[in-house]
């Protein structure tokens, strides 16, 4: 691995802290239009060899387990891990996202979600993922898209730590990494600025619409690599 002169992570924030701002209102919402959104970018994930990379506190490890996955969750930050294990039933090991401590074609899928934004190197943690990921595998990215309405009504928190280490990648950023690695798709979501009132009301007819005609300016956006069987080829879309 190349050597990298900036820090291993950009991420800076208390695990206690952090884990309680998803049972606040717009967390709550948030969270549940972006694990729909990843668990509907696969057929599906029971059964599955999954890597939950920088798994934080777990949630989304708890969610692939509730669908049946068999799930290791990794992550650099002890103290996320000590409230991960928590939630989640199955192994939650110390690692890095650009070295995981997995053999590679591990896994049939692998996530990492808001973890880039984070990282020291984008290409080289996509690149892990990927070779931890077994070929007809699946790569899981999820990503912040702060030119959207949610980043907009929240510009202000950018100031604030952790955000102010993050490196927001767009669409076509993130799309040329993975294509590297395998055949690509993209999806995006979460259309509410924030928690409106009556948001989870009208969340399905909110991201219908969303979806359809205003797909650049969802908050959430999920880059799936799909790896190449032997003897495949990338078809990237």
């Amino acid at each position: 691995m190349a050597t990298m002169t900036e820090p291993a992570s950009r991420w800076t924030a208390d695990a206690e802290t952090y884990d309680a701002w998803f049972d606040r209102p717009w967390g709550a919402y948030a969270t549940e239009v972006e694990h729909r959104l990843l668990l509907a970018s696969l057929p599906s994930v029971a059964g599955l060899r999954a890597c939950d990379a920088g798994c934080g506190t777990g949630r989304l490890t708890q969610r692939l387990e509730d669908e049946n996955a068999d799930v290791i969750g990794v992550d650099r930050d002890r103290a996320s891990l000590v409230v991960g294990a928590r939630r989640a039933s199955g192994p939650l090991v110390v690692g890095d996202v650009h070295a995981l401590p997995f053999r590679t074609g591990q896994f049939d899928a692998t996530f990492a979600v808001t973890v880039c934004e984070f990282t020291a190197d984008p290409a080289v943690t996509i690149a892990e993922l990927a070779r931890v990921t077994r070929p007809g595998g699946f790569v899981v990215v999820g990503s912040l898209n702060r030119r959207s309405p949610w980043g907009w009504w929240n510009r202000h928190q950018f100031d604030a730590s952790p955000w102010t280490g993050a490196r927001f990648l767009d669409r076509d950023a993130l799309t040329r990494i993975g294509s590297a690695h395998g055949s690509t798709t993209w999806q995006a979501g979460l259309f509410s600025p924030g928690a409106l009132p009556g948001a989870r009301i009208w969340r399905p007819t909110l991201e219908r619409i969303g979806t359809r005609a205003f797909a650049g300016f969802g908050a959430f956006g999920v880059l799936v690599i799909h790896r190449p069987s032997r003897g495949e080829r990338c078809r990237n879309r």
